[in-house]
Order: C-alpha cells, then structure tokens, then sequence
C-alpha cells in the first residue's frame, strides 16, 4: 500500500508538486513575514513562558505549513493547528497580532480541512475562542472589545466552515469526475462487447438461416428427383418388358409432372428468400395437402383424410409439417412402392397430429435404409425440425406398418 511520504521528502514533494507549489510558498511567505513582524514587535521579549509559547507557537506554525496537509494529511498536523488555537488564544493578551495570527492560521487548518474530526475542530477553535476573548476582556475590559473580539473569533470559525466546504464540494467534484470517467470506460467496454455479440448473434443467424435454406431446397428437389427417378425407373422397365405403350406414356407424363413441380416449388422457395420475409402464419392442411396430391402421392394412392376443422398455424410449424408429408412419401416411393398407404391430418384443438402409414414390404428395411433416405436429412433431420418449431416427431413399426407421426401443439397463455 502507499504510504503518505514523511520528513524531509515529504516536504520536498509537496514543495515540487506543481499543483500545490503556488499555495505553499504563498503560505511559507506569509509565516515570514508573519515571524519577521513579530519580532519587530517584540513577541519574544516577554514573560519566559510566553516567549517559549510564542516560540513554539512559530515553529509549530512553519512546520504546518510545510506538512502535507492534503488528502494523505498525517493526523498530527490536525493536532498540531488545534494546539497552535489554544498557544496563540494564550499568548495573544502580551503579542496581540502574533497570537491573532497562530490562532487564525489553526482555525483555517483544524476547521477547514475535511479529513480534520469534528470534535478535534470543535475542541480547538472552542477553547482557544474561550480563552482569547476571556484574555482580551482581561486586558481590557470593556462592551466594544467583547464585542468586537466575538465577532473574530466567529469570523474565522465561518471562514474555516467556509473552506471546508469549499474542499468537501472540490473532493465531491473530483470523485464525480473519477467516476463519470469510469462509467465511460465501462460503457465503451460495454458497447465493445455488446457489438461483438450482435455481430456473433447476426453471424450465428446467417448460418442458421442457410442451414435452412439448404435443407428446404434439398427437401423439395430430393422428393421430385427422387420421384422423377423412380417413375422413369418403371418406364424403362416398362419398355425393356415390352409393355403398353401408354403405360409408358403414363409414367412420362407423371415424370414430366414431377419435374415441373419440383421446379415450382423451387422457384417459389428462392422468391420467398428474396423477399425476405414469411407469414406469420399458414394453412397446414393445405401445405401438407399440396404435397400428398402431388405427383408421387397420386402415383401411389395416396390421399389426405382430414379429421376435425381446418385452422391456421405458425408458418414455421405448418412448414414442417410439409416437410413430415414430403419425407413420408418420398421413402414410401422408394421403398414400399405399390404397397397401401394412408395420411391423416388430424386437427384436435390446440393440437395438430399428422399421421402417415404404409405396409412394410419384404424388400423394405425400416430401421437401416429409411434412416438415410429421402429429404436428406432422416428421421433425425425431421425429429430436429419438429422440435424447433416446439413439435414432436415419431417414426417406426407399429402393428406390422410402418407409422410416421408428426405432433404439434399450440403453446397455452397464461394471464399476467
């Protein structure tokens, strides 16, 4: 810890601080000639006691002046301008203007300064007062020098109040600005790290935002390439069997259907991109309808059975719910094609349930290929979506079939 610096440095320092420089020599100057006046008026050619109370007086008076009375103050000096009260109220009958001026000087210190303790200042200036007036009335008894020394006595205890508060307001303004500084510091600090947030948080967004895109368009070219695949599939066996001709003709068409709409889809997908806004909500039974009746899902008898009252939903959740229905055919098309099939959108309020089920044939492998198939992204990919829009999803054999079932559930709000 630092230490206030004592002795010899400390007077140096306090002599070659520039801030304090002007106000001690000024102070230093003053004891002079305050001393060399003294002398003039022969304050030291009285009584003995009052020569070596006069002398003291003095040398206490240059050694306050020279002590670093400053906010690192030592206590003694506090002690030392109340005694010089007391030594310049008891020397002030005989020299007059040399105790005047000891008792002013350690009024000004014991009573002006912050750091000094009340009672110390209280003590110090009262006796000193008391003994002083009481010494001039002494003196001279009379109304007018009564009177008139009262009225210095409390001219100097106001004076130092007077500076006291002065350096209480000056210390006050000195913290205020310390602190303002600090408060600064903390707030370039602050908005520091509150821009390199948002700038995480906006990067963290961004690639959130192309993870969705990615998987979005992967869905939707994955479920009309995937079909497109399979139905040209047939064709070509069609032909290599010698089948009908419009059988072929057939499966082109239904070709050429998916193709064209896994091109609209697309193209209706990057638009909704660009403009970079969505609804806020959608009709779920008509996203989940749109992709049920589409190609694949009319190829493979599919039709969607729509339980209870139609009503809107997140845009998000309805979103998903697509992307259950286009992941549930999709895999039905490439494994368990020609075998039955049914989708269900059941609308339970405040629950939706989608349900898609089809028979396991003897070529498909539920556990180890349906995993890895369609949009991509599997079984987990959806269970991952589901949750982000605060669904469920659940996927497996129930009964000898094979159930995909997507559930979400409108959040209830609870009155403030």
């Amino acid at each position: 810890m630092h230490q206030a610096p004592h002795g010899r440095a400390a007077i140096v320092q306090r002599l070659t601080s520039s801030g304090n420089t002007g106000g001690v020599l000024l102070r230093l100057l003053m004891t002079v000639a305050a001393t060399w006046y003294s002398v003039t008026l022969g304050a030291f050619n009285h009584s003995p006691v009052e020569t070596v109370l006069a002398v003291i007086g003095v040398l206490g008076l240059f050694g306050l002046v020279l002590a670093p009375w400053t906010e690192s103050a030592p206590r003694w000096s506090y002690l030392l301008a109340a005694a010089l009260c007391v030594i310049g109220a008891l020397v002030s009958a005989s020299t007059n203007f040399t105790g005047w001026f000891l008792f002013g000087m350690g009024c000004v210190v014991v009573i002006g300064r912050p750091q000094s303790p009340y009672l110390l200042a209280a003590s110090g200036w009262g006796v000193g007062a008391v003994l002083l007036v009481a010494l001039q009335v002494r003196q001279e008894p009379a109304t007018e020098t009564l009177l008139w020394n009262s009225v210095a006595v409390v001219g100097l205890l106001l004076l130092g109040i007077t500076r006291r508060q002065a350096e209480i307001r000056r210390q006050q303004q000195t913290e205020l600005v310390q602190r303002s500084r600090e408060l600064e510091r903390r707030s370039l600090q602050l908005i520091e790290q509150t821009d390199r947030t948002r700038s995480e948080t906006a990067r963290a967004a961004a690639l959130e935002e192309r993870n969705r895109i990615a998987r979005d368009l992967h869905d939707l070219l994955a479920h009309a390439l995937g079909g497109l695949v399979v139905q040209l599939d047939a064709a070509e066996a069609l032909l290599n069997a010698g089948g009908d001709r419009d059988q072929v003709a057939d499966r082109l068409r239904s070709s050429r259907r998916l193709a064209v709409e896994g091109l609209r889809d697309a193209r209706a997908a990057v638009r909704e991109l660009r403009a970079g806004e969505q609804p806020e909500t959608a009709e779920v039974a008509d996203d989940v309808a749109a992709v049920i009746n589409g190609p694949v899902g009319m190829q493979l008898g599919l039709a969607l059975d729509i339980v209870g009252d139609p009503y809107p939903i997140p845009y998000p959740a309805a979103q998903a719910f697509a992307a259950v229905a286009r992941e549930a055919i999709t895999n039905i098309n490439k494994h368990a094609a020609g075998g039955r099939a049914a989708a269900s959108l059941i609308f339970d309020p405040p629950a939706v349930r989608l349900e898609v089920i089809s028979q396991i044939t003897d070529r498909q492998r539920p556990t180890s290929e349906l995993v890895h198939s369609g949009g991509g992204y599997g079984l987990d990919g959806l269970q991952r979506r589901m949750a982000e829009v605060g669904g469920e999803f659940r996927a497996g054999v129930e009964g000898g079939r094979w159930v995909v079932t997507a559930q979400w559930q409108q959040k209830e709000v609870h009155p403030a």
